[in-house]
């Protein structure tokens, strides 16, 4: 098994992600909040670590746009799947947990025989700061 090293950069990255777990991270949107710090990271450093972190099973990679980017989201062990809402006006994506989308989820699933890919499945609106 590899050993894995707890790096200055690995442990920024993995801060700034547990201030906001529910928030899908792209790598750019973490290069920016991380190189605005004193400790600089550079965006290769920022990419290498996400997959390493992902590897590591601490972070999933999410793909929402339908295209080649990706957000990234600290791995939640929790039974309910997650949701994703993207704010039309501003770009943010938030993840949400609910039991009762969940429910909705499955009598849709037995009701139309149709499995619906909840990592893929991404809600468009408007979030509450932009109202």
């Amino acid at each position: 098994m590899k050993s894995i090293y707890n790096t200055k950069s690995r442990n920024i990255i993995l801060d700034l992600m547990k201030k906001d777990p529910n928030h899908l991270f792209n790598a750019n949107e973490i290069y920016e909040c991380v190189c605005s710090d004193t400790d600089k990271i550079s965006r290769s450093t920022v990419y290498r670590q996400l997959n390493k972190l992902e590897k590591e099973g601490l972070v999933k990679k999410y793909r929402l746009n339908g295209d080649d980017s990706s957000g990234f989201m600290l791995f939640s062990d929790s039974t309910l799947k997650r949701y994703y809402f993207r704010c039309e006006k501003c770009g943010k994506v938030i993840a949400y947990q609910d039991i009762q989308l969940d429910n909705l989820y499955e009598k849709l699933r037995k009701s139309h025989k149709f499995e619906i890919d909840t990592d893929n499945t991404l809600l468009n609106g408007v979030c509450g700061d932009c109202k």
